[in-house]
């Protein structure tokens, strides 16, 4: 992994972990007003346990910390998706999604960017393996 798509990985997580801080949704229960609903007990906390497994596993295996980094952002993506819908499906008047929730959807993004530079630079390597032995038989 190059130096840039480590940073965005790491700047993603620590964006991700930081949301989850926040709250996910807000939910209006009539004219009373809106509460804020944390997202632990609804997704955040499975959210940190990725993250955390993905930073540890940057260190010694970058593959699994890829592959365990993408589960992080489509796990983030389903809860950013369900969650709002869950809270009307309850019997809430309506809910939107709240700062925390996109907070953590820009630290998606940023990681995602991460994991396609990390891709990017192995393919590039790949190739330029291929074209060394190529010109190595011809000689």
């Amino acid at each position: 992994m190059t130096r840039n798509a480590r940073i965005a990985y790491i700047v993603g997580a620590a964006l991700m972990a930081a949301g989850t801080i926040g709250p996910w949704v807000q939910v209006s229960i009539g004219v009373a007003g809106a509460v804020p609903v944390s997202g632990f007990g609804h997704g955040a906390g499975i959210l940190l346990v990725l993250l955390g497994l993905a930073v540890v596993l940057l260190r010694r295996a970058e593959g699994a910390a890829q592959l365990v980094g993408l589960l992080a952002v489509l796990w983030m993506a389903y809860c950013a998706y369900a969650l709002p819908g869950d809270f009307t499906d309850a019997g809430a008047w309506q809910a939107e999604g709240a700062w925390g929730m996109y907070v953590s959807l820009v630290g998606a993004l940023v990681l995602g960017l991460g994991l396609v530079a990390a891709a990017f630079a192995r393919l590039q390597t790949m190739a330029l393996r291929l074209a060394a032995a190529r010109v190595a038989r011809q000689a």
